[in-house]
């Protein structure tokens, strides 16, 4: 299960440095989203720093009201 939440991370610190980087598009930004999707994000940003920096890295405007684009 360690090896399980090392890897979330690992990815979750990832795709946050490239969304802040260079390197974003829109190819990154669509799996950014669906990995923030897939994790129920509304939920996950209370026990994920990871998660929660992803989050505010991604520059969505359109959101609802947990922050998820629409």
């Amino acid at each position: 299960m360690k090896d399980l939440e090392d890897l979330h991370s690992l990815i979750a610190r990832k795709l946050t440095d490239m969304v802040k980087g260079e390197e974003c598009n829109a190819a990154v930004l669509n799996v950014a989203r669906q990995f923030l999707k897939d994790n129920n994000i509304t939920n996950a940003l209370k026990h994920d720093p990871d998660l929660q920096a992803l989050t505010e890295a991604v520059p969505f405007t359109n959101t609802d009201e947990y922050g998820l684009p629409n």
